[in-house]
């Protein structure tokens, strides 16, 4: 048990090494960039977000403005001016990424670009509880986006399964985005 930001707690990883690394809370890409030196892993998994693109969620092909330019070395004191929450989220993850990619290489790591994960113990974040909660009462919901927009939700079981896969790269994990 440790902060990834304090040194003394990092010392603890020096001396092991572990067949794989999944990194589910990585904000700020200096602080990861700490960790990354200090463990000794075969792979390294990253678990990202959607928010990598500028474009998502208002933009229908979000990928096409490309992710934001992150960098490795940032601190939350670096988040260019003018950026929105939603765009700091999704710059200082990217540079988490480029952290985690600087410091195993292409070929091992995993980026795993999640967009809104529920699963068992969602009333931990209580995003879509409250929501299906919210619907059951019934009466009128005032919601964002518009009432056509699709959601995509992928569980937390399948997310974690594809991390344990160990495949090298960088993944929208997102869900299926059929509409029925």
């Amino acid at each position: 048990t440790g902060d990834r930001t304090r040194p003394a707690d990092l010392a603890q990883l020096r001396d092991r090494e572990f067949d794989l690394v999944v990194d589910t809370c990585g904000y700020v890409p200096a602080d990861v960039g700490l960790a990354t030196d200090a463990v000794r892993t075969e792979h390294y998994v990253f678990v990202s977000t959607v928010n990598a693109f500028p474009g998502w969620p208002e933009q229908a092909d979000y990928h096409a403005g490309g992710v934001h330019e992150g960098s490795p070395d940032a601190t939350r004191a670096d988040v260019p001016d003018g950026m929105d929450e939603g765009g700091a989220y999704g710059w200082l993850k990217v540079g988490c990424e480029l952290a985690v990619r600087r410091a195993f290489g292409d070929d091992r790591c995993t980026v795993l670009r999640a967009g809104c994960v529920v699963g068992p113990n969602d009333s931990a974040v209580g995003r879509l509880p409250w929501w299906i909660d919210r619907v059951a009462r019934g009466g009128e919901v005032l919601v964002p986006g518009r009432p056509d927009d699709a959601i995509a939700l992928i569980d937390a079981r399948d997310l974690a399964q594809f991390a344990l896969a160990r495949a090298p790269g960088v993944f929208e994990a997102g869900g299926p985005h059929g509409r029925d």
